[in-house]
């Protein structure tokens, strides 16, 4: 009930004022010109809406920052922060209510899709199936980025270092491979190397689930990375508090 509370809050604050609108208004302009433009949309079959949902990480990791840079930065900011931290509210529940508004927003940019995929399924036969399975990857990838971004806004005490920053990390995850990271492994397991290889690449695990090709290892490392920014957010506010 707490943490519903607390998510309420916040989701309805970004209809308080120009936030919702605004990203509503960029994220659908950005998917819409990406989609018929930088994607071609005219040239290929798109039965499984390729041109749709494969500019949707950089789409998201612009557009989705803009929801979380004030989740703690604005408290910090106004002085706030205190008050909250010492509400007879945990501080898991604190910081799953927050990010819990920044999921249902990404519910609502979802949903607002949903229409424009119905249209075209008039047009043009589409695979359900692999559709299904791209809007759950954007759906995860928008966990990860709203996870992400909670947690550099706990860093911050400004909104818009909070937005170029996670704007930054999101990039990175998104862009670097880490494969030297699991390259040690292969001097002296080159078998379970090979294995590794790719395992913490985000295109390794994003571009399947745009193909339809569901599986734990990909699900679950969204969900892992959501789970440990989330837990490493609730150790920054529980800092605070000391």
């Amino acid at each position: 009930m707490k943490v519903w509370t607390i998510a309420s809050k916040e989701f309805l604050g970004y209809f308080r004022t120009y936030t919702a609108y605004v990203v509503i208004a960029v994220y659908l302009l950005l998917s819409f010109g990406a989609t018929f433009y930088a994607a071609y949309f005219f040239e290929y079959s798109n039965r499984n809406l390729i041109s749709f949902f494969l500019y949707q990480p950089i789409i998201l990791n612009l557009v989705l920052p803009a929801l979380t840079m004030k989740m703690w930065a604005e408290e910090k900011k106004q002085g706030t922060l205190e008050f909250l931290l010492t509400q007879p509210i945990g501080y898991g529940e604190l910081v799953f209510g927050k990010f819990l508004a920044a999921i249902l927003f990404c519910l609502l940019l979802i949903v607002l899709m949903v229409p424009f995929i119905a249209y075209l399924s008039t047009l043009i036969e589409l695979d359900a199936l692999n559709i299904i399975s791209s809007l759950i990857a954007e759906f995860l990838i928008m966990m990860m980025f709203c996870a992400l971004g909670c947690l550099i806004s706990a860093l911050n005490s400004h909104t818009i270092l909070a937005y170029l920053s996670t704007l930054f990390c999101g990039w990175f995850v998104e862009s670097v491979n880490f494969n030297f990271l699991v390259k040690p492994v292969w001097l002296f397991f080159p078998t379970l190397g090979e294995d590794l290889k790719g395992i913490l690449n985000f295109s390794t695990h994003y571009q399947p689930l745009l193909q339809g090709q569901m599986s734990i290892g990909s699900i679950g490392y969204f969900l892992f990375l959501s789970y440990g920014l989330l837990w490493l957010n609730k150790i920054i506010i529980q800092y605070n508090k000391k």
